[in-house]
């Protein structure tokens, strides 16, 4: 199956937030990790991740860990 991912869905996935939504993301990204869901994004997503974690990190350090953590998964997502 196929989902467009938005930006504030993703950011779900590194936010320490106790709402259902933030559950409801979590759980999605589990069902993309194992290939149950093909993530579509749009692309201007990945700028849209960057600015929300640049917000919320004052630092360069933690930013570049995100970007090498994450750009093996983003490399294969289909963007639209």
């Amino acid at each position: 199956m196929k989902v467009v991912i938005d930006a504030s869905v993703s950011a779900k996935w590194f936010l320490q937030e106790d709402e259902e939504s933030t559950e409801m993301a979590r759980r999605l990204l589990l069902l993309i990790t194992e290939g149950d869901i093909q993530p579509i994004v749009p692309n201007l997503w990945f700028y849209e991740r960057l600015n929300i974690f640049g917000r919320l990190s004052k630092s360069k350090a933690c930013q570049l860990k995100f970007l090498k953590k994450w750009s093996q998964v983003f490399r294969d997502w289909r963007w639209i």
